[in-house]
């Protein structure tokens, strides 16, 4: 024998709580989109940090070499255009040396002021897509119901 069904047939939810679902589903989604977005930067941040503070580290130690290098290298000058003049040279050449680097590394530093989100705009993208199809599968049934907050997939 056939089991006949019982009870009244599943309701579907009214328009006003689809809309509903689907707006708190949206809220969810760009909460953790800007959660994901925060992370990286911050992911970002500390791995510039740790740059920034192993490259000072090395500093002091690098500036008394330098500086003992370029006595040095005023010294070896100094018998054909005297103390004064082989100073003056080499510190000619350390402030052209260092504008130069100077100049290089800021322009470097400027170009490169874009934090890197990969991780959001490819989860944007999906959602993006996900979104296109849920549209299009509401306008082919405008009375089928909206996926449940629980249905709705969920960016990593």
């Amino acid at each position: 024998m056939r089991a006949e069904r019982t009870g009244p047939a599943p309701a579907v939810p009214p328009a006003g709580e689809s809309l509903r679902k689907a707006a708190d589903a949206l809220v969810r989604l760009v909460k953790e989109h800007l959660t994901l977005a925060r992370v990286e930067l911050r992911k970002d941040l500390r791995r510039a940090g740790k740059d920034v503070a192993f490259a000072l580290a090395g500093l002091p130690i690098a500036l008394v070499g330098w500086a003992l290098l370029m006595v040095a290298l005023a010294l070896a000058v100094a018998p054909w255009v005297g103390a004064a003049g082989a100073f003056a040279i080499v510190g000619v050449m350390n402030l052209g040396a260092g504008g130069a680097a100077s100049l290089f590394f800021a322009r470097r530093l400027a170009g490169d002021t874009r934090p890197d989100l990969d991780e959001t705009t490819k989860v944007l993208e999906e959602d993006r897509r996900w979104l296109q199809t849920l549209m299009r599968s509401r306008k082919l049934d405008p009375e089928a119901p909206l996926p449940h907050s629980s249905e709705v997939a969920t960016p990593r």
